[in-house]
């Protein structure tokens, strides 16, 4: 008999791998001892050769629900003694270097147990078991045991602790077990803070009677709170409205089941696997076309043909919405333009301005975390819009390595970090606008506390080019303290990089153009660029063409109203530049008659503006009240068109410039001329994609690659497949988002490109 020592790494703590392993050497007779460590999971144990064999490519194949294996090795060890097989406690030595385990969805036999009456679990608003619950936002240090979470200080009761040690329950070995013995207390307060029922059943009773009668109330999720109102209700979403200041941006629904869901929505197998999922997003979903519904949709996403919708992932909110038993709104619970709010003594302060009540318990939340956002085009191809709970912190097949490690900032809308350590690559959780103060502190707060627990000490860091950027201002700062060396990264290459480094194509030999569109990014011209058709070829990244630059009038002012982007894409055009002043008030004419005349010291090739111009001329909107408003709108109102025909207007390309001149003289005249606005919007779409199929066999490439948040819009992705997936290899986004939350990868993947030119360099110098 021999010793032998397995260990494992990648997503492999907290997805019941322990009691897995226990439960298979058991079975085959094995002694010996499992062990969380920072690598990992570690087994030594007692065997002949052909069964610790047969054992270790047992282990190689198979693998618990959730987890995900991304190593594993076997090595003959020192003679030990074992006389049973046990699992120990976990191991804290040596530098962190694994996958952190994502907050997992209420699973279905947990749901099922919350409603049957004779479990004694009915009822109880935070059960769970080995394969879901909350992970990562609890977490306060590695390796991951019950001790290094906020559930440390609550202790099981004989049940549970029985249910803890028995290896043929699911809740063998489960972290965050609990039940109505030993329970995670459950408050309920007024808009004053006063503390109301005590019960659990007396209070889920409650909340359910104020939310019928129309009051909105702010509930804990696992990342933060959530406002909440029933969504059958037009008081109470207006209420809604009126206090969080939001007059159009959609809300989100919560529905109980997918079978309810279906009867308001138009849900593919696709959506209805995600809405099901472990990761239990919010899933943008397409209205049924019918006059009656339960919810009022008009409040709830105003102008929108498609709502965000969710199913419940914890047994706390699959309790409220089997008592109201209507749709739900659910939206983020944060003050207008901060970060959610997760803190319970901050939700008393602030929540209470929006809601009426507060439905909250005694788990404290380390990592806040918003609801991660998907949806899928009528081809079949996901987009993620928002990554966050359920996906971060990890990233799966890790395309880079490197000898140091490397925070790269990200970028200052839709901001997420990212973090280079040897073979793991994290990437946070989406936090937000970095020019509010809130979110900025948030970015900190979650940067510390991933550092801390990986021991992370960076020694390069990557930033966006921008010079008056929050946050690349922090990562120069934060260089400057360390004194490590801080690299500029170009906000469009970072995007190119990012959706090459998710296809494997970072070091393609053929040439692939990349089409970067998006709002706003700080070129090397010291111009706002977002409309850009790179080249890689030979390992060098090149920009080959651009949308023709237009003023961009009155700064940051653009990206939120449409009616300027209007007027400088018709300043030059008498005719239709007058139809455009329309949309301002005389004293706002006068001024911006003068301003056009004037040179602008500021330049953009961005689609998203053009595409908001475009949107004002057609008069879908001319004020954004939320950002990307009008270009939601937009393909609302072409996917409302008839006329599906692929008539599309001309974008000629003169060099490097693609013109669209042309096509907005075209929209004009064909609006004037009494074309529905529904047909030319439909027909601006087809024109886009045909503009890149066109670029692309100009340059003579085989393989796209697109990134960049207008690539969110669904109807255009589905166009460019519809157009060209016969002549061309297209790639896109997989797991991150197309937006500014994939420009941290990026940033890496473009250094990545630099460093392998540099040791290409340096090896040719060394040979000559």
């Amino acid at each position: 008999m021999q010793s032998w020592e397995i260990n494992i790494k990648g997503l492999v703590q907290g997805v019941g791998f322990r009691p897995f392993i226990y439960k298979q050497a058991v079975k085959r007779h094995i002694n010996g001892s499992v062990s969380n460590t920072n690598g990992g999971i570690c087994i030594q144990m007692n065997a002949s050769k052909e069964l610790a064999q047969e054992f270790y490519q047992y282990l190689s194949s198979h693998s618990p629900a959730n987890s995900l294996v991304t190593a594993h090795s076997m090595r003959q060890i020192g003679q030990q003694h074992f006389t049973s097989f046990t699992i120990n406690e976990s191991i804290e030595c040596g530098k962190p270097d694994m996958m952190l385990p994502p907050d997992i969805a209420i699973c279905p036999t947990c749901l099922s147990e919350i409603s049957n009456k004779d479990n004694r679990r009915y009822g109880y608003a935070f059960t769970t078991c080995l394969e879901c619950g909350p992970r990562y936002s609890i977490m306060t240090g590695l390796p991951y045991d019950r001790m290094r979470t906020t559930m440390a200080d609550m202790t099981m009761c004989t049940n549970c602790k029985n249910e803890y040690a028995d290896i043929n329950n699911r809740r063998h070995h489960s972290q965050t077990n609990s039940c109505p013995e030993c329970p995670i207390p459950i408050k309920w307060y007024n808009s004053k803070g006063e503390e109301l029922a005590i019960g659990a059943t007396e209070i889920i009773a409650g909340i359910r009677n104020v939310i019928l009668e129309g009051n909105i109330v702010a509930i804990k999720g696992v990342g933060g709170y959530l406002l909440v109102c029933d969504a059958t209700n037009e008081i109470a979403i207006s209420l809604l409205r009126k206090r969080k200041h939001r007059l159009q941006k959609p809300f989100a629904l919560l529905y109980l089941s997918l079978e309810i869901a279906k009867q308001d929505l138009i849900i593919s197998e696709l959506e209805s696997n995600a809405l099901k999922s472990n990761i239990a997003p919010v899933v943008l979903c397409r209205l049924k076309d019918k006059v009656h519904t339960s919810i009022c949709k008009e409040l709830v996403a105003p102008g929108l043909n498609r709502i965000g919708v969710m199913l419940p992932y914890t047994a706390l909110l699959a309790l409220v919405a089997s008592a109201v038993k209507v749709p739900l709104v659910a939206t983020s619970g944060n003050l207008s333009g901060s970060p959610i709010i997760y803190d319970d003594e901050e939700a008393l302060l602030h929540l209470t301005q929006y809601a009426d009540y507060v439905l909250t318990f005694d788990r404290r939340i380390v990592t806040p975390q918003d609801d991660s956002v998907m949806q899928y085009t009528t081809g079949g191809r996901q987009i993620i819009i928002r990554r966050s709970r359920g996906i971060a912190p990890n990233y799966h097949s890790n395309p880079f390595y490197f000898n140091e490690e490397i925070f790269a900032a990200g970028a200052e809308l839709k901001s997420a970090f990212t973090l280079a350590v040897g073979n793991n690559l994290y990437i946070s959780q989406y936090l937000g606008d970095q020019s509010d103060y809130g979110a900025h502190q948030s970015y900190r707060k979650s940067l510390q506390h991933l550092m801390d627990m990986l021991q992370f000490s960076p020694q390069t860091i990557l930033v966006d080019k921008h010079p008056n950027y929050a946050i690349s201002n922090f990562g120069r700062e934060l260089g400057d303290q360390l004194q490590i060396p801080v690299i500029e990264v170009q906000h469009h290459e970072a995007h190119f990089g990012a959706v090459l480094a998710e296809n494997g194509l970072l070091h393609a030999e053929e040439p692939i153009m990349g089409i970067i569109w998006d709002g706003t990014g700080y070129g090397d011209d010291h111009q706002i660029w977002g409309g850009e058709f790179f080249l890689l070829e030979g390992g060098y990244m090149s920009r080959v063409a651009h949308l023709d630059y237009f003023p961009w009038l009155q700064g940051d002012k653009m990206s939120l109203e449409p009616r300027l982007s209007a007027l400088s894409l018709l300043c030059n055009n008498k005719r239709f530049f007058k139809e455009a002043l329309q949309h301002f008030t005389e004293p706002e004419q006068v001024y911006m008659e003068k301003l056009v005349v004037q040179p602008s010291p500021l330049l953009t090739s961005s689609m998203g503006r053009l595409l908001d111009g475009i949107a004002s001329m057609l008069d879908v909107l001319h004020i954004n009240t939320f950002e990307g408003e009008a270009a939601m709108k937009l393909q609302a109102l072409a996917e409302l068109s008839p006329d599906k025909s692929l008539e599309y207007y001309p974008v000629p390309r003169f060099r490097n410039r693609l013109d669209w001149n042309l096509m907005v003289q075209e929209i004009m005249e064909e609006k004037l001329g009494g074309t529905p606005v529904s047909r030319i919007a439909f027909k601006v779409f087809v024109s886009l994609a045909q503009c890149i199929g066109q670029t692309a066999k100009d340059f003579g490439v085989n393989k796209i690659a697109f990134s960049g948040g207008v690539f969110q819009n669904a109807l255009l992705v589905d166009l460019i497949l519809q157009l060209f997936e016969k002549d061309f290899g297209l790639y896109f986004h997989n797991q991150l988002s197309c937006n500014d939350e994939c420009i941290g990868f990026g940033q890496l993947a473009r250094y990545s490109i630099e460093h392998s030119i540099q040791i290409e360099k340096e090896s040719l110098h060394l040979q000559n």
